[in-house]
């Protein structure tokens, strides 16, 4: 059995995810030739791809989700501009730390929003345009707008999210308040570690981790007033400040979640994680 593992590869995160793009075929070809990958390629495929990472999780069906749609031109979205319930936040297609992401309020300000995010114009394109105009039946003008996005249900009232790290059995827990006058908490690097976290919010992580197949996965989640949302996840380059800064984690004991003071090492825990998992898989 050929085992193949990856985790916060610099070269996934490279502008436009050019390079990514290189690495999913060299895994996708290792996966034609009998590698099981660690992560599998589907986990690897939804990295910094938001359009996907959805797709992904109706497939895995980790329970209610926010409402959302995908697109991959602004003329498709703005068949759909009166169809939403305003205001909705809009997504570009690949991205962290909540860059590029926005709250629109109306259609007016949809189709402003996703026209700028959605933007592809090449000197190709305009030269194709220019051509079609004059020769339309040889050259069909393209959109200049080909850059996916998703248009997502939007959770009003909420001051941040929980980033919620999980290695094996180990959870490290970060609460991100919101930016200042902004919605979003990505990013904003005002980053505190609860010692008093809901068995509520721990069994709903555990719940769509043991749905996952995978020994390591990060989570943002979101609570309103006790309702629970997953709003995105990754399998690599998680971010693993909540395990680096944290001097303890929230491990289930005999079905009780407790708090374990212990300074963890990154290295460690990710071995032990993966140990753990490919000895679970040789059980089966």
């Amino acid at each position: 059995m050929i085992l193949l593992f990856y985790i916060n590869l610099p070269t996934t995160e490279d502008p436009d995810l050019r390079y990514k793009d290189y690495i999913e075929d060299i895994l996708l070809g290792l996966k034609m030739s009998g590698a099981n990958l660690i992560p599998c390629f589907e986990y690897f495929r939804s990295h910094h791809n938001k359009v996907f990472m959805e797709i992904l999780r109706e497939k895995i069906n980790f329970g209610e989700h926010l409402n959302f749609l995908h697109f991959g031109t602004l003329e498709e979205s703005i068949r759909y501009k009166n169809q939403f319930l305003y205001p909705v936040v809009v997504k570009p297609g690949a991205g962290s730390k909540s860059k590029n992401i926005y709250l629109a309020y109306n259609e007016n300000e949809l189709i402003k929003i996703v026209s700028k995010i959605s933007s592809s114009f090449t000197f190709t394109n305009i030269i194709r345009s220019i051509r079609s105009i004059f020769y339309s039946k040889k050259y069909k003008a393209i959109s200049n707008h080909r850059r996916k996005l998703i248009i997502q249900e939007f959770i009003p009232d909420l001051s941040g999210d929980y980033k919620i790290l999980i290695y094996g059995d180990k959870y490290y827990v970060v609460r991100r308040e919101n930016r200042f006058g902004d919605f979003r908490a990505s990013g904003s690097g005002l980053l505190s570690f609860p010692e008093n976290i809901s068995d509520k919010l721990l069994d709903y992580a555990q719940n769509i981790f043991e749905k996952s197949d995978t020994p390591f996965m990060g989570m943002d989640i979101a609570d309103q007033r006790g309702k629970l949302y997953l709003i995105e996840f990754q399998f690599i380059v998680m971010g693993n400040y909540a395990l680096e800064k944290s001097n303890f984690y929230f491990k289930k004991i005999n079905t009780k979640w407790q708090l374990v003071r212990e300074i963890s090492l990154l290295e460690d825990v990710f071995v032990e994680s993966v140990d753990k998992f490919i000895n679970n898989k040789n059980k089966n």
